[in-house]
Protein backbone atom coordinates (compact mmCIF):
# COMPACT_ATOMS: atom_id res chain seq x y z
CA UNK A 1 0.00 0.00 0.00
CA UNK A 2 1.40 3.44 -0.88
CA UNK A 3 2.43 5.95 2.67
CA UNK A 4 -0.78 8.04 2.68
CA UNK A 5 -0.29 11.94 2.17
CA UNK A 6 -1.77 14.25 4.76
CA UNK A 7 -3.58 17.64 2.99
CA UNK A 8 -2.82 20.34 4.75
CA UNK A 9 -5.43 22.96 5.24
CA UNK A 10 -4.99 26.13 2.96
CA UNK A 11 -3.35 29.26 4.98
CA UNK A 12 -4.93 32.51 4.95
CA UNK A 13 -2.67 35.75 5.57
CA UNK A 14 -4.01 37.41 8.46
CA UNK A 15 -7.28 39.04 8.57
CA UNK A 16 -8.00 37.79 5.06
CA UNK A 17 -10.48 35.01 4.98
CA UNK A 18 -12.44 33.13 2.03
CA UNK A 19 -15.33 34.68 0.57
CA UNK A 20 -18.75 33.75 2.11
CA UNK A 21 -20.39 30.67 1.00
CA UNK A 22 -24.19 31.81 0.25
CA UNK A 23 -26.65 30.52 2.49
CA UNK A 24 -29.15 27.85 2.05
CA UNK A 25 -32.78 29.05 3.34
CA UNK A 26 -33.66 27.57 6.53
CA UNK A 27 -36.95 26.51 7.08
CA UNK A 28 -39.02 26.39 10.21
CA UNK A 29 -40.65 23.94 11.87
CA UNK A 30 -44.08 24.60 10.31
CA UNK A 31 -42.88 25.10 6.78
CA UNK A 32 -40.90 21.92 6.98
CA UNK A 33 -44.31 19.93 8.40
CA UNK A 34 -46.66 21.25 5.34
CA UNK A 35 -43.69 20.40 2.79
CA UNK A 36 -43.45 16.85 4.13
CA UNK A 37 -47.61 16.37 4.13
CA UNK A 38 -47.52 18.04 0.85
CA UNK A 39 -45.16 15.68 -0.41
CA UNK A 40 -47.21 12.56 1.14
CA UNK A 41 -50.62 13.39 -0.46
CA UNK A 42 -48.74 13.34 -3.86
CA UNK A 43 -47.15 10.42 -3.93
CA UNK A 44 -50.47 8.94 -2.52
CA UNK A 45 -52.31 10.36 -5.27
CA UNK A 46 -50.14 8.87 -7.89
CA UNK A 47 -49.87 5.67 -6.38
CA UNK A 48 -53.62 4.98 -6.71
CA UNK A 49 -54.60 1.43 -7.44
CA UNK A 50 -58.35 2.12 -8.95
CA UNK A 51 -58.93 4.18 -11.99
CA UNK A 52 -62.00 6.22 -12.50
CA UNK A 53 -63.69 5.50 -15.69
CA UNK A 54 -66.77 7.00 -17.37
CA UNK A 55 -68.91 4.19 -19.26
CA UNK A 56 -67.60 5.64 -22.44
CA UNK A 57 -64.23 4.57 -22.07
CA UNK A 58 -64.86 1.01 -20.70
CA UNK A 59 -67.64 0.28 -23.94
CA UNK A 60 -65.04 1.99 -26.48
CA UNK A 61 -62.15 0.42 -25.24
CA UNK A 62 -62.82 -2.96 -23.08
CA UNK A 63 -59.63 -4.74 -23.72
CA UNK A 64 -57.53 -2.02 -22.14
CA UNK A 65 -59.99 -2.57 -18.88
CA UNK A 66 -60.11 -6.02 -18.49
CA UNK A 67 -59.28 -6.83 -15.07
CA UNK A 68 -58.45 -3.73 -13.65
CA UNK A 69 -59.66 -2.06 -10.46
CA UNK A 70 -61.79 1.29 -11.71
CA UNK A 71 -64.43 3.20 -10.23
CA UNK A 72 -67.63 4.16 -11.86
CA UNK A 73 -70.23 6.92 -10.51
CA UNK A 74 -73.81 6.84 -12.05
CA UNK A 75 -77.52 5.89 -12.20
CA UNK A 76 -78.77 2.86 -11.29
CA UNK A 77 -81.36 1.22 -13.51
CA UNK A 78 -83.08 -1.67 -13.31
CA UNK A 79 -81.87 -3.51 -10.35
CA UNK A 80 -82.01 -6.94 -9.87
CA UNK A 81 -81.43 -9.52 -7.41
CA UNK A 82 -80.40 -12.97 -8.71
CA UNK A 83 -80.36 -16.83 -7.40
CA UNK A 84 -78.83 -19.32 -9.95
CA UNK A 85 -79.36 -22.52 -9.44
CA UNK A 86 -75.95 -22.85 -7.24
CA UNK A 87 -77.46 -20.63 -5.03
CA UNK A 88 -75.43 -17.72 -4.74
CA UNK A 89 -77.07 -14.82 -4.37
CA UNK A 90 -76.31 -11.67 -6.45
CA UNK A 91 -77.32 -8.17 -7.32
CA UNK A 92 -77.12 -7.16 -11.07
CA UNK A 93 -78.16 -3.50 -12.48
CA UNK A 94 -77.25 -1.23 -15.42
CA UNK A 95 -75.07 1.87 -14.55
CA UNK A 96 -75.84 4.75 -16.64
CA UNK A 97 -73.07 7.47 -16.38
CA UNK A 98 -74.43 9.80 -18.87
CA UNK A 99 -71.90 8.84 -21.53
CA UNK A 100 -72.59 4.74 -21.68
CA UNK A 101 -74.86 2.05 -20.02
CA UNK A 102 -72.51 -0.38 -18.40
CA UNK A 103 -73.73 -3.89 -16.51
CA UNK A 104 -72.30 -4.02 -12.77
CA UNK A 105 -72.52 -7.84 -10.77
CA UNK A 106 -72.34 -7.58 -7.11
CA UNK A 107 -72.10 -10.03 -5.05
CA UNK A 108 -75.29 -10.42 -2.19
CA UNK A 109 -77.98 -8.45 -1.90
CA UNK A 110 -77.03 -4.37 -2.24
CA UNK A 111 -79.41 -1.89 -1.15
CA UNK A 112 -79.92 -0.20 -4.66
CA UNK A 113 -83.22 1.08 -6.17
CA UNK A 114 -84.01 2.75 -9.51
CA UNK A 115 -82.77 6.18 -9.71
CA UNK A 116 -80.08 5.88 -7.03
CA UNK A 117 -76.97 7.70 -7.82
CA UNK A 118 -73.94 5.10 -6.42
CA UNK A 119 -70.64 4.59 -6.54
CA UNK A 120 -69.19 1.47 -7.86
CA UNK A 121 -65.71 0.21 -7.44
CA UNK A 122 -64.51 -3.21 -8.50
CA UNK A 123 -62.88 -4.92 -11.34
CA UNK A 124 -63.72 -4.67 -14.74
CA UNK A 125 -64.26 -8.21 -16.87
CA UNK A 126 -65.00 -9.03 -20.61
CA UNK A 127 -66.22 -12.66 -19.28
CA UNK A 128 -67.55 -13.07 -15.86
CA UNK A 129 -69.05 -16.20 -14.25
CA UNK A 130 -71.51 -14.91 -11.60
CA UNK A 131 -73.20 -17.91 -9.60
CA UNK A 132 -73.49 -19.89 -12.72
CA UNK A 133 -74.43 -17.18 -14.96
CA UNK A 134 -71.96 -15.84 -17.60
CA UNK A 135 -72.13 -12.06 -18.33
CA UNK A 136 -70.04 -10.21 -20.59
CA UNK A 137 -68.88 -6.45 -20.40
CA UNK A 138 -69.26 -6.20 -16.89
CA UNK A 139 -68.11 -4.28 -13.52
CA UNK A 140 -67.59 -7.06 -11.14
CA UNK A 141 -68.50 -4.60 -7.80
CA UNK A 142 -66.67 -4.65 -4.83
CA UNK A 143 -68.16 -2.03 -3.07
CA UNK A 144 -71.35 0.00 -3.96
CA UNK A 145 -71.93 2.81 -2.12
CA UNK A 146 -75.35 5.16 -2.66
CA UNK A 147 -74.50 8.68 -2.83
CA UNK A 148 -78.09 10.17 -3.35
CA UNK A 149 -81.88 8.09 -2.85
CA UNK A 150 -83.66 8.33 -6.20
CA UNK A 151 -85.97 11.43 -6.09
CA UNK A 152 -90.02 10.35 -5.68
CA UNK A 153 -92.58 11.62 -7.70
CA UNK A 154 -95.21 14.01 -5.41
CA UNK A 155 -97.89 11.47 -4.34
CA UNK A 156 -95.77 8.38 -4.37
CA UNK A 157 -96.90 5.53 -1.27
CA UNK A 158 -93.64 5.37 1.26
CA UNK A 159 -95.13 2.19 3.08
CA UNK A 160 -97.93 -0.61 2.96
CA UNK A 161 -101.52 1.39 3.37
Amino acid sequence: MPPRRETALPRYPRGARPAARPRRPRYTGGVRRALGATLIVVALANCSARQVVSGRDLVEAPDRFEGQRIVLTGIVQDPRKRMPNDGATYTAFTLVDGSARVPVAAPGTQPVSAGDLVEVRGVFHQQLRMGGDALVDTVEAEFVRPLRPSVQPPGTPVGPP
